[in-house]
């Protein structure tokens, strides 16, 4: 994503914890798509922002993981 849009996504997990386990809150970009330079990204999905999962951070109704989907459309070289 970073290579197609100029920049990494602000976030691509984004979890709020409780108890004795790595309370705290974890906002990060820890998930890649990676593609070899024979392929072309064609596109890449928007990513929803902290307006769209509201507070709570993930999982949310809407996004129901706590990392968000990745999703890109990638050209493969021709056979030959």
């Amino acid at each position: 994503m970073r290579l197609f849009l100029g920049h990494e996504p602000n976030f691509t997990t984004w979890k709020k914890r409780t108890g004795a386990f790595k309370p705290g809150e974890a906002k990060m970009t820890i998930d890649y798509i990676f593609v070899s330079n024979e392929c072309e990204t064609v596109d890449v999905a928007a990513l929803p922002g902290v307006e769209e999962i509201g507070h709570k951070a993930l999982p949310c109704p809407e996004y129901p993981s706590d990392h968000l989907m990745l999703r890109a459309v990638v050209k493969l070289p021709e056979r030959g």
